[in-house]
């Protein structure tokens, strides 16, 4: 299945991009990948946050925090099978 794509260019601070990259080693990703996995997932939250009040607000986040934990103890499994040291 084909998906309609577009180039987007933006400049990046070193600091965010070298974040970045060591999340997309880590996760055994391109950086691209990573980079559109973040803008999806955070633009559906934001999008949600749009429709929904304060009280559902607190949940998204709340909801957001243990996918990100989830996807923190799959890292961290990934490191442990690839053997890479962990900082």
């Amino acid at each position: 299945m084909s998906v309609d794509k577009t180039k987007v260019s933006f400049w990046v601070p070193n600091d965010v991009l070298a974040r970045i990259d060591k999340l997309a080693e880590m996760a055994d990703i391109e950086r691209s990948r990573l980079i559109i996995n973040m803008l999806d997932e955070m633009s559906k939250s934001l999008m949600a946050v749009k429709s929904v009040g304060f009280l559902q607000i607190a949940l998204i986040i709340r909801d957001a925090g243990e996918k990100l934990s989830d996807w923190v103890k799959d890292l961290n499994a990934r490191v442990e099978i690839k053997g890479i040291k962990k900082d």
